[in-house]
């Protein structure tokens, strides 16, 4: 079963993070509509805490660099801004091979 760790709140990372135990009510599949009488649980360990944390830190990070948007527009803007069209030809190509049609 997967677990979405952008719905779990409340979590806590580093070595002395705890468990947290949710016992949830299983399914009484030999008679339909039979009260359930099993628990299972699910422990949420100290990796779902780092992965949530990574999760934050990514989500943190920029997706443009703004300093270099800057630097190559005030490039163009002056007429400073150099194309090497030999670079540019190999990365359209290699582009290509990588996502034909």
């Amino acid at each position: 079963m997967p677990i979405d760790i952008r719905t779990v709140s409340n979590l806590t990372t580093g070595s002395a993070a705890k468990k947290t135990s949710a016992p949830l009510k299983a399914n009484n599949r030999s008679q339909p509509g039979a009260p359930s009488t099993d628990a299972d649980s699910v422990s949420l360990t100290e990796t779902v805490g780092v992965m949530a944390r990574a999760q934050e830190l990514l989500a943190s990070i920029p997706v443009v660099d703004s300093d270099h948007v800057a630097t190559v527009a005030e490039a163009i803007t002056t007429g400073n801004y150099e194309i090497n069209s030999e670079q540019v030809a190999e990365k359209i190509i290699e582009s290509e091979q990588k996502h034909p049609n």
